[in-house]
């Protein structure tokens, strides 16, 4: 009877080569699809990253623009309130029109500091000029003063416009524009102040304290400094001190104004007040302060209503772009996923029974298989960190090396020297877990550095009990555990008690990061050294071994380690 061919169960089966085939182009299919799926998901990611950028990047621009209008609100307020000191001396405002200009420079002062302090938690040149105008308002005194003096609001409100204003570079052309258009907001405020030294010079009312130093300077302002509009009655705002462009592009607001400020006819009065540089006018003023004070009023509520308009748009269209990218990055990010997830679905078992044994693999590189520990390979990966992180301030390391380790192998046999090896291994990892639940921030770590030898290290932010650890330490190595009797005692030979003792020398060493992991690990080795030393007797000089003291060495102050060497008393094995 012909043999069935191996694999085929079905008509065809035993066409030659057919299984294979089949399995063959499976193979190349899982494996083409997967390399598809792999370079499509690896491109998805790469675009959500940079829609992550693009998102970050608006909201930049947006926090940028928000502070262009927090240094209009916070120029105005001031400057209104300034004014309107003055304007009570000659009647055009009363105590509740003071009361309303103080209570609105308060809300812009704590409007301002909300949006600032957050825009300052961000990294970059706009949270370095939030940071900066935060702190103009924290020094300024005014946030502590009922009643502000004229000269210290108009210091505030020039800071407010120009202080720590992001270089050129550092903003777009459409940011630069809106900064530019934010200057010519307060023109008609800057006439208005103006014409109040004016008035002040010609008529020398009576003034209370709080604007003695103010009016005491408004002949001397007039004479040197007076006039903001440029010598163009056509184009006030050109070579004005109310307007100075920093960008390559006009914003379309600023033309609105400058119209504005045309109709206004302030152009004549402000070259009134730039005539008293050559002397004091015999001519009147254009119009009288009333007039003067309704053609100001009028053109900052239209200025302030293009200012507004403006950044309204300018943070709708950031908003938009920020929302789009964020969107754009979800939906590739989610992308990516599924197009990364294909080829681990391709692979099914055999994907995942390669990752198990790889993970297992990598753990056996890091364990000791006897112990269950921690091996040199998990040594430099967990500690190496800590005792250069500033976060693990104290540090200590335990050196550990077992007494007469051969003599118990040679006695008992090698089961219960392993037995010896878990037990000294379990009862240190205990003394881990303890430091880790009763000190907050604290980590540790238990090695088998091969041998008979063991590493135990602490790490913690606070000061270490040295003392702590070493009465735990003195209780595992003074522990005795129960052993059977080896089965080929030889003829002759003493049966052993059925005990074995978890005897043990120890170095200590301490250290305040940062130090080297090497150096903590050598000075404790050599603490251990001049332990075993004194417990074997080779060193009479050091104390003997039924001494209860301490050996201490401190090698420096900061950033190296201290050594005691603990003894402990005890029966031999």
């Amino acid at each position: 009877m012909q043999q069935r061919r191996r694999g085929g169960t079905g008509r065809g089966s035993d066409e030659p080569g057919t299984g294979p085939r089949r399995g063959t182009r499976s193979r190349a299919f899982a494996l083409t699809a997967g390399l598809v799926c792999l370079a499509g998901g690896s491109a998805a990611a790469i675009g959500a990253v940079g829609a992550r950028s693009d998102t970050r990047d608006a909201q930049a621009a947006a926090d940028a623009a928000e502070i262009v209008a927090i240094r209009f609100d916070l120029r105005a307020a001031h400057m209104t309130e300034a004014n309107t000191l003055l304007l009570e001396v000659f009647g055009q405002a009363t105590d509740s029109d003071i009361d309303a200009a103080r209570a609105a420079r308060r809300e812009a002062r704590a409007d301002a500091a909300a949006a600032l302090e957050r825009i300052a938690d961000g990294q970059g040149p706009t949270a370095l000029e939030a940071r900066s105008l935060l702190e103009m308002l924290e020094s300024d005194g005014i946030g502590v003063l009922e009643d502000a003096p004229p000269l210290t609001l108009l210091d505030t409100a020039w800071n407010a416009a120009f202080l720590s204003r992001q270089p050129e570079a550092a903003l777009g052309d459409d940011l630069l524009a809106l900064d530019d258009l934010m200057l010519t907001g307060t023109t008609g405020a800057a006439v208005l102040s103006d014409g109040l030294d004016a008035a002040y010079v010609l008529g020398t009312p009576d003034v209370d304290e709080l604007l003695i130093d103010y009016v005491a300077e408004s002949e001397p302002y007039l004479e040197n400094n007076g006039g903001h509009l440029g010598p163009d009655a056509a184009d006030p705002l050109a070579d004005s001190y109310v307007f100075d462009a920093r960008g390559p592009v006009e914003h379309p607001g600023v033309d609105r104004i400058r119209r504005l400020v045309v109709e206004s006819e302030l152009w004549t009065f402000d070259q009134w007040i730039r005539s008293w540089q050559q002397g004091r006018p015999t001519d009147p003023a254009p119009f009288d302060l009333p007039e003067l004070v309704t053609r100001t009023n009028d053109l900052t509520v239209a200025s302030t209503a293009v200012i507004d308009e403006a950044i309204a748009a300018e943070r709708e269209a950031l908003t938009d772009t920020a929302s789009s990218a964020a969107a754009r990055g979800l939906v590739l990010f989610g992308l990516a996923a599924m197009l990364l997830l294909v080829p681990l679905l391709l692979g099914g078992s055999a994907v995942r029974r390669r990752f198990r044994a790889i993970t297992s693999a990598a753990a056996q590189i890091s364990i000791d298989p006897l112990t269950g520990v921690g091996n040199r390979n998990h040594l430099r990966a967990e500690t190496e960190t800590k005792v250069s992180d500033d976060a693990h301030r104290w540090h200590l390391a335990a050196a550990i090396d077992m007494d007469r380790f051969k003599l118990i192998n040679d006695t008992w046999g090698h089961a219960v020297g392993d037995r010896v090896l878990v037990e000294v291994a379990q009862r240190l990892t205990v003394i881990v877990d303890e430091w880790r639940g009763s000190v907050p921030g604290a980590s540790g770590t238990v090695v088998r550095l091969g041998g008979d030898e063991f590493l135990l290290t602490l790490h913690a932010p606070a000061p270490i009990n040295i003392d702590a650890v070493r009465r735990r330490l003195d209780e595992v190595r003074s522990t005795w555990i129960s052993v059977s009797a080896r089965d080929d005692t030889k003829p002759g030979v003493a049966r052993p008690t059925d005990r074995v003792q978890l005897a043990f020398s120890v170095g200590l060493a301490t250290a305040l990061a940062p130090v080297a992991l090497d150096d903590l690990m050598h000075l404790a080795d050599l603490a251990s050294y001049e332990e075993k030393a004194v417990r074997s007797g080779a060193d009479p000089r050091r104390r003997r071994p039924d001494d209860t003291g301490t050996t201490e060495r401190q090698t420096s102050e900061h950033g190296a380690a201290d050594r005691t060497s603990t003894s402990a008393a005890g029966d031999d094995v």
